[in-house]
């Protein structure tokens, strides 16, 4: 057995950005696998300070989701943001609305009845009272109607170098429309204000969960050396808008919940309208105050105009990131966490590999037979057997092995520590395996008690693998077989390892040679049946079962005795049945021919032949009521003796 050499790193790789650094900077990234990260910020803050943020849209949901700030001290937090229909809203709550991006004619048919000053030829100064479109045979055109102090004016509206508002508020209110559309339209990153207002110095920590690319883990494995050499790499992106300078990173494996939900789109619920109820005054209704809550007035002490934070119970986020904390592998609930022992400084547009760990773990080459099929010759995979020792949780990955050069790939399911499993890299030309199946049953035991029968078959299922060793050396092999769940291994070694639905037989091979293993599984399947259901030609197959034990057989056959005196009695009541049901058949032919002849001579042998028939039924009838007495005597002497029966 060989010891593997582990090192346990990361790749991490960052994107481009172009955000500043934040003001409070980053101490901590936990990146998950389930593709969400949660980020902490601390610093001190002296008196009142603002923060800004920023975030693209795919991450601002899970922000204000989940953004959580640590101020004892503070007075007032806000957090303030332009939501999605901000720009729409204040464009349309200016004098000039261009929330509806229009065109010049749609401005000044909004601005009826405003004073403007327009330049064509000459200067003109009115107030709007329309904007007609007049068609001729080949174009439109837009006039503008003026109120002046001479009349109105009619101005075509392409012949107006340009106009202006009378009133500053409106050109005002023009200008900040268009530059609110210059910027707000124009950013792809959507940005959040925190204002934390106090008056002393004190620690400040903000937290917030975004998404974030699903780190993930790849290794190698080179077993071509004295020691095999077991490399473990985390590959991670920092999707962020700044870089992480001494940061404390855990990369945490698990399968937390997590959803988006749009919480930055403002929502309005639809609310009925409703006509007035004239109907008086409301009667007063008294309530009295709940009992075990607290006051709102020590919650919330002197809060006009600012709300005063409630009264501390706990840094619960800190308390959770105590398992962070771990210079190792650890488990925290049901997540595995892993932990760089020192902080991590890295710059956008870079990359770069951390080793968290090295170590020794064992490791052992074998070749592994899995679904053998019958009577045909196939390669074994080439297999390592490894435990993992290295003290951490493994995630899913894949790796890489060589021996003494590329070898092949493989991949890892999520492996816990001190498990041992088997990674199969490519197939073993020099080995070849087939299999043949063959099965046999037998009688294991008989019982009879009050007219049952308990009957136990042995079931032998027989797998013959053939084995052929073409290389030169001894080779270890593995040959899995998927068992019976409901039968258990007779006659065969106890297999070196068992998984839920799998035994693996370990042996060794010499070159050259070919060897047969033979696995046996037992399944005995009971039987309970009553003997009142067994027909003749059950009763004479198990007293003729070379199978059976002789004190069986000769059991069946005294059932087969005293089966054959109920058959005597059924078949001679049939017997009469059919006598009677023949005798009635004349009896009506002979009616029907009397019927036929009428009152005439040869009648009257048609009439005593009747009467003879007559007598016949009579005494028929009495022999079918003895016969069916007897029958039904021969039933219960039949179900007394199997009642009777033990074996």
């Amino acid at each position: 057995m060989k010891k593997i050499l582990a090192v346990l790193g990361l790749a991490v790789i960052t994107p481009a950005v172009n955000a500043d650094e934040p003001v409070m900077p980053l101490k901590k990234v936990t990146l998950f696998s389930s593709g969400v990260a949660y980020y902490e910020h601390n610093g001190n803050v002296d008196n009142s300070k603002t923060f800004d943020f920023s975030f693209s849209p795919a991450q601002i949901n899970d922000v204000l989701k989940s953004i959580a700030v640590h101020d004892a001290g503070a007075d007032e937090i806000l957090l303030k943001y332009d939501s999605s229909d901000t720009l729409e809203k204040t464009l349309q709550s200016l004098s000039v609305d261009l929330s509806e991006k229009p065109t010049i004619v749609d401005i000044l048919k909004a601005q009826v009845g405003s004073e403007i000053t327009a330049n064509t030829s000459e200067e003109i100064t009115g107030r709007i009272l329309s904007v007609d479109t007049i068609s001729d045979k080949d174009t439109g055109k837009s006039v503008l109607s003026l109120m002046t102090e001479g009349g109105i004016t009619l101005i075509d509206i392409s012949s107006m170098k340009n106009f202006a508002f009378t009133d500053s508020k409106k050109n005002a209110d023009l200008k900040r429309a268009l530059n609110l559309i210059l910027n707000l339209s124009g950013e792809k990153q959507k940005k959040l204000k925190l204002e934390l207002n106090g008056k002393k110095s004190r620690p400040v920590k903000i937290s917030y969960v975004m998404e974030a690319p699903v780190w993930k883990m790849s290794y190698r494995l080179d077993m071509g050396n004295k020691e095999a050499i077991f490399q473990a790499w985390a590959i991670i992106d920092n999707s962020t808008n700044f870089d992480w300078n001494n940061i404390e990173l855990n990369l945490v494996t698990g399968r937390p919940v997590s959803f988006r939900q749009n919480l930055f789109e403002p929502y309005y619920a639809y609310r009925p309208e409703l006509p007035l109820s004239i109907e008086g005054a409301a009667e007063l209704e008294m309530y009295d105050s709940s009992v075990g809550e607290p006051e709102y007035e020590e919650l919330y002490e002197d809060a006009a105009p600012a709300m005063k934070m409630a009264p501390s119970r706990g840094n619960d986020f800190a308390n959770a990131s105590k398992a962070f904390s771990a210079k190792s592998s650890t488990v925290a609930g049901e997540r595995f966490i892993f932990t760089p022992a020192k902080p991590v400084t890295l710059e956008r547009q870079k990359s770069m590999m951390l080793p968290l760990k090295v170590l020794v773990m064992p490791a052992k080459k074998l070749s592994v037979f899995s679904n053998i099929p019958y009577g045909q010759f196939v390669n074994p995979k080439l297999c390592i057997e490894l435990t993992n020792e290295s003290g951490f949780n493994l995630p899913a990955g894949p790796i890489t092995i060589s021996d003494n050069g590329y070898a092949g790939d493989s991949l890892i399911k999520f492996l816990p520590k001190n498990e041992k499993r088997l990674i199969s890299y490519g197939d073993d030309l020099l080995m070849q395996a087939s299999s043949i199946r063959k099965n046999t049953n037998s009688i294991k035991n008989v019982k009879i008690n009050n007219g049952v029968m308990t009957l136990e078959k042995s079931h032998i299922y027989e797998t013959v693998y053939t084995i052929k060793n073409q290389g030169e050396k001894t080779k270890k092999i593995v040959i899995e077989h998927n068992f019976n769940h409901n039968a258990k291994l007779f006659q065969t070694p106890e297999p070196t390892e068992k998984t839920p639905n799998l035994y693996r037989f370990t042996m060794d091979i010499p070159a050259g040679k070919t060897i047969t293993y033979p696995v046996k599984e037992n399944q005995i399947i009971s039987s309970v049946t009553y003997l009142t259901n067994f027909n003749n030609s059950q009763l004479i197959g198990y007293s003729t079962n070379s199978e059976m034990p002789t004190r069986a057989k000769n059991v069946f056959k005294n059932i087969i005795a005293e089966k054959k005196k109920v058959n005597d009695a059924q078949e001679r009541l049939k017997h009469l049945i059919s006598s009677k049901q023949e005798l009635e058949n004349e009896q009506e032919r002979t009616r029907k021919n009397m019927e036929a002849l009428g009152s005439t001579r040869n009648s009257e042998s048609f009439y005593e032949k009747l009467l003879t028939i007559e007598e016949k039924i009579s005494k028929m009838n009495d022999e079918i009521s003895e016969a069916e007495e007897y029958y039904k005597k021969q039933q219960e002497n039949y179900s007394t003796f199997l009642q009777k029966v033990k074996l």
